[in-house]
């Protein structure tokens, strides 16, 4: 006697079902891991940053470090804006006032934990300055218009461009390097020359009134 032979239907694996609040978590903590090791690889000095050496520090794969940030530029971008988080306030830019601002940003240089202080920004700096340089102009435009209504082109643009220059890290080295300045010296000097440039912005705003 003999029996057909039937292909059996290969048996489908259960689909895994996954908490999307628990990845969504999970892969926030593996993020901040990543950007934890790039902040102990800057502070020994490391320029190279390659991924592999992040993720030997963060003691994750290589694809994984690749998975959260694409390229340098994206690993850079997020690193800075965490290491800013503080500088700007979750109500926005309108909600802080310009010297408490200074005063926080310019404060960074006293503390040798901080990597302006400690000046180890360099390089990630430069290549993160166009995603944190537009927040800072946004911050500065507001103020401006706020207690400047009505200032035309093109001194509008002149004033908020002198003033984004004067509240930068380069002004805080200029100071500390030319002339050994803390932090906190650097803010009341900072300050002195925005309050005199605002003071011009508003005397022109009335000008521009009178006409």
């Amino acid at each position: 006697m003999t029996y057909a032979k039937t292909k059996r239907a290969p048996k489908r694996r259960a689909k895994r079902t996954y908490n999307s609040e628990l990845r969504k978590e999970h892969a926030e903590k593996t993020a901040e891991r990543i950007l934890d090791a790039l902040l102990e690889r800057v502070r020994i000095g490391d320029r190279e940053l390659s991924y592999a050496a992040l993720a030997k520090q963060a003691r994750v794969s290589v694809p994984t470090v690749y998975r959260h940030f694409p390229t340098h530029g994206e690993l850079v971008r997020a690193f800075i804006a965490r290491q800013e988080a503080g500088l700007t306030p979750s109500s926005g830019f309108e909600s802080i006032s310009v010297e408490d601002g200074v005063r926080r940003f310019f404060g960074r240089f006293d503390d040798p934990d901080d990597l302006i202080g400690a000046g180890r920004l360099s390089q990630m700096w430069e290549i993160s300055r166009l995603g944190t340089v537009p927040r800072r102009r946004a911050m500065i435009e507001a103020r401006v218009d706020v207690e400047c209504p009505g200032l035309r082109e093109p001194e509008r643009s002149w004033l908020i461009e002198t003033l984004v220059v004067l509240f930068s890290s380069a002004m805080g080295e200029a100071f500390r390097g030319y002339l050994e300045r803390s932090g906190a010296e650097t803010a009341d000097r900072v300050l002195f020359a925005l309050e005199a440039l605002v003071a011009h912005g508003k005397a022109l705003s009335k000008k521009e009134k009178k006409r």
